[in-house]
C-alpha cells in the first residue's frame, strides 16, 4: 500500500481554502470587481460542443461514473473494496459537502451571463444557483489531487491539466466567475488529500466488503 502522504499537504492546502473562504467572506466588493474586469476579457461561448463537453466531465454524473468505475476496477482485481475506493470515495463525499455547505453559507451570485438553471430540485437546486466555489471545478480537481502521485508523473500532469481545463470551460461558459474555479481547485485539492489519509487508513481496518472464492 502507498505510503500516507504527509500531513502538510493537508494543512497547506487547508489554509489556502480558508484564506478563500474568509476573502469571499469579508472582501467581497473587491474580489467582485476583479472577477468582472476579468470576465470583460472572456468570450463567453454559450453552447459551444467542446466547452460543454469538457464542463460535463466535471459534472456530478461524470464523475460519479469515474468512482464506480473504481470500485468496480478495485473489487475484481482485489476481491475487496480497497484503499482506491475507499479514499476517493472519501475525497469526493467531502468536496461535495464542502461545495453544498459554501454556497449555501456564502450565497455568491452568477455571472449575469450565466442564465444558469438547476436540474436539482427544493434545497440542492436553491443552492446550486449560487456561484462559490464551483462544483464541478472542485470534482475534477479532487480526482486530480486524490491520484497525485499515485499513477505517475505523466498521469499527474494530464489529471491536472483536465482539472484546469474544467476550470476554464466553466469561466468561458460564462456561468462561474474566476475566484469560484480557484477556490474550486483548492477545495479539490484539499479533498482529494484527505481522501488519502483517511481512507489509505480506514483501508486498513475496514475493508470487510470482501468477496469469497
Amino acid at each position: 500500500m502507498e505510503k500516507t502522504p504527509p500531513l502538510t499537504s493537508l494543512l497547506v492546502s487547508g489554509v489556502l481554502l480558508l484564506v478563500a473562504i474568509l476573502a469571499e467572506a469579508t472582501i467581497y466588493p473587491q474580489i467582485h470587481t476583479l472577477d468582472q474586469e476579468i470576465l470583460k476579457h472572456v468570450n463567453i461561448r454559450q453552447g459551444n460542443l467542446l466547452v460543454e463537453a469538457v464542463a460535463a466531465t466535471g459534472s456530478i454524473e461524470f464523475t460519479g461514473l469515474i468512482a464506480i468505475a473504481v470500485l468496480a476496477w478495485e473489487y475484481y482485481r482485489l476481491r475487496k473494496v480497497g484503499p482506491d475506493t475507499i479514499g476517493l470515495w472519501t475525497g469526493l463525499a467531502l468536496s461535495m459537502t464542502l461545495v453544498f455547505l459554501l454556497k449555501q453559507g456564502l450565497a455568491t451570485p452568477r455571472p449575469p451571463t450565466s442564465g444558469y438553471m438547476s436540474r436539482a430540485g427544493g434545497l440542492l437546486g436553491r443552492v446550486d444557483q449560487y456561484a462559490f466555489p464551483s462544483g464541478h471545478t472542485t470534482r475534477a480537481s479532487t480526482i486530480a489531487s486524490y491520484y497525485t502521485g499515485r499513477r505517475g508523473t505523466l498521469t499527474t500532469i494530464a489529471l491536472w491539466a483536465w482539472a484546469l481545463a474544467v476550470a476554464v470551460s466553466r469561466i468561458i461558459q460564462g456561468v462561474h466567475w474566476s475566484s469560484d474555479v480557484i477556490a474550486g481547485l483548492i477545495v479539490g485539492w484539499f479533498s482529494g488529500v484527505f481522501g488519502k489519509i483517511i481512507g489509505s487508513r480506514l483501508a486498513e481496518e475496514y475493508s470487510v466488503f470482501k468477496r469469497q472464492g
